[in-house]
């Protein structure tokens, strides 16, 4: 349920924003649509590989998201520490675990932030992923709605072994996440 509420889930908002503009940018429904049934797909099959490579997931995920974050007002950079490339293989459910905070954290920047630019920010150093997505927006409420949302990355994090931390003021808002993984093994 997770997976399609934040897959799948994160795909229908971004289509319903771009519909609800009613502009131009309606062009791009049919490819925003298009991602959301590769969501589908990806989450029936999310018991295939035992390993995945984080490093190659966050690229893919850049890829297939800036157009769309694009059509939707929101310019982002993204920085990927080089030191990832030595990360040590995680199983396939960290890693997607991983990404799937960084789709609800998206997916929220859009529906509720009204923002105009995001960082995204991975790095790792000794035994510890960090991962932050930073916003311009109107920032998080005091009290935030209790969405599936929120409590799906929170859930999330729990399961990594990790810590999530919600940060908000009147010009935008921080989402980090910090979890433990191992040391880097050799690669040959």
């Amino acid at each position: 349920m997770q997976d399609l509420h934040d897959g799948v889930g994160g795909q229908l908002v971004n289509a319903l924003a771009l519909a609800e503009r009613g502009s131009a940018d309606v062009s791009s429904l049919p490819d925003t649509l298009r991602d959301a049934m590769n969501e589908l797909r990806w989450a029936m099959d999310l018991a295939g590989p035992r390993e995945a490579d984080l490093l190659m997931m966050l690229f893919s995920f850049r890829e297939r998201y800036s157009a769309r974050l694009r059509d939707q007002g929101l310019a982002v950079d993204w920085f990927f520490e080089d030191a990832l490339a030595n990360l040590p293989p995680m199983d396939a459910a960290r890693s997607i675990d991983i990404i799937r905070i960084l789709q609800e954290a998206f997916a929220n920047i859009v529906k509720h932030s009204q923002a105009r630019c995001a960082n995204v920010r991975v790095s790792w150093e000794g035994d510890e992923l960090s991962m932050a997505v930073s916003d311009d927006g109107v920032g998080i409420p005091p009290s935030p709605p209790h969405g599936r949302g929120l409590a799906n990355i929170q859930e999330r994090a729990e399961r990594l072994g990790g810590k999530l931390t919600l940060q908000g003021g009147q010009h935008g808002s921080t989402v980090s996440l910090r979890i433990p993984v191992g040391q880097p093994s050799p690669r040959g």
